[in-house]
């Protein structure tokens, strides 16, 4: 359950980078 919880939040923090800022990748 929590390691499913993290997991999520760093799918979540990854794409709100990448939706924030394209233009470095």
């Amino acid at each position: 359950m929590i390691a499913l919880f993290i997991i999520s939040l760093l799918v979540f923090c990854y794409l709100c980078y990448v939706l924030i800022k394209p233009e470095k990748f």
